[in-house]
């Protein structure tokens, strides 16, 4: 039998990261964040603090742009009657689609007008205010730094150190069960808790990167093909993934690579060279209808894929932590679940009601059917809280 499981941002929290709004509040202050040299996002000092300035005046800026983007998207969700307070995730939207429109790779009237409106404020959110130290920005550039700015502090908030993690010890019962023949763990968490686990209790897993060379390993999407017992396949990225190029090649050269992140350290191979990354950003996807986009780019389409495949080879989903707003995501679980009668999904949420509601249509209207139909199975539990033969109880 093969089981395959669907992990949310929920399974973390106990973990010690912090959820959607907390990650919100922080990008949107902008509170002891600064952009350095390697032009990327820390929770540092301004670079020149040393002769008394205290604001990275790049931070302000975007601060100032995204409030007046929240501005906007808070009013257009109270027009709509749309109960939701606006987060990173819209905003990071938003600011993609602007960025799409300046570059020519989208055409949208709207859109066009939406970003006239915003150049409108261009003093306050492009010109500096200790200049020579800074410089004025145009437009295109306050657009390229937001995204930026957004993809950096939300991978350094996830990539911070770990509390205790033995509330996981249900990965080892599942990873060890005998009774399955193939274990698929698929995850939008961008955080390195899992892989931390796994690591830690020696439990061997697979997650499409090959063996070690030096400090880092390269996505190999051939190596999906390999039947491997226990896979882990993070959907959305990690923060520990980036986009290297071989010295000397175009855009050919590129690659995909995971390293144990280090400020300001760019990772040696095994013969010792250096290996500089030509994007200062995680390998990350963030924002909420972008993603149907991006879905069909680069590695992501090969592990929407594998997501694809693996499913339609089990007829268990074990889902936790995920509040089924991601399209992308919902629509390979209704193919899956209506592609065969004997497909079950397993629910481990303490408030499915409330997660029924905040679910998107295309699901949560479904779902009290489902449970009618004994389709769907509810564990009105944490993830924490259930043990794995609680699980497997409703596994035939």
């Amino acid at each position: 039998m093969n089981v395959a499981f669907l992990f949310g941002s929920g399974i973390s929290r106990k973990a010690g990261f912090k959820n959607v709004s907390e990650i919100t509040n922080i990008i949107f202050s902008g509170e002891g964040i600064s952009r350095y040299t390697d032009s990327e996002y820390y929770f540092a000092p301004p670079l020149y603090s040393h002769i008394g300035i205290k604001e990275d005046d790049n931070v302000k800026r975007i601060v100032n742009f995204l409030n007046i983007l929240k501005k906007y998207n808070n009013d257009y969700f109270k027009s709509t009657k749309h109960e939701h307070e606006t987060n990173y995730e819209d905003i990071y939207f938003i600011v993609d689609q602007l960025d799409n429109e300046i570059y020519g790779e989208s055409k949208n009237v709207f859109i066009r007008e939406y970003l006239n409106k915003i150049e409108s404020h261009h003093d306050l959110v492009l010109k500096a205010s200790h200049r020579p130290f800074y410089s004025d920005l145009r437009f295109n550039e306050l657009i390229s730094e937001t995204l930026t700015y957004l993809s950096n502090i939300v991978a350094k908030l996830l990539y911070q150190p770990i509390e205790d993690i033995s509330y996981l010890n249900i990965f080892k019962e599942i990873h060890d069960d005998k009774d399955f023949e193939q274990i698929n763990f698929f995850t939008l968490n961008h955080d390195i808790l899992l892989e931390k686990y796994f690591d830690e209790n020696g439990l061997a897993f697979y997650d499409g990167f090959d063996i070690k060379d030096g400090d880092f390993a390269i996505f190999n999407s051939s190596l999906f093909e390999n039947q491997k017992r226990v896979n882990l396949i993070k959907l959305h990225g990690s923060v520990d993934w980036k986009r290297y190029r071989e010295d000397g090649k175009d855009w050919r050269g590129d690659y995909i690579a995971k390293y144990d992140v280090k400020m300001g350290i760019d990772p040696k191979d095994e013969k010792g060279r250096i290996i500089h990354s030509i994007e200062n950003k995680s390998k990350i996807l963030i924002g909420t209808e972008n993603k149907l986009i991006e879905y069909n780019y680069e590695l992501f389409f090969d592990l929407m894929c594998f997501f694809k495949q693996k499913l339609n080879e089990s007829n268990y989903l074990i889902i936790s932590g995920y509040g089924f707003r991601d399209k992308g995501i919902n629509a390979k679980i209704l193919n899956w679940f209506y592609n065969n009668d004997s497909n079950k999904i397993i629910l481990i949420h303490k408030h499915a009601v409330k997660l029924k509601e905040f679910a998107s249509g295309a699901v949560g209207s479904k779902m009290g059917n489902w449970i009618q139909e004994k389709r769907m199975f509810v564990l009105k539990k944490w993830f924490e809280e259930v043990s794995w033969e609680e699980i497997k109880t409703y596994l035939d």
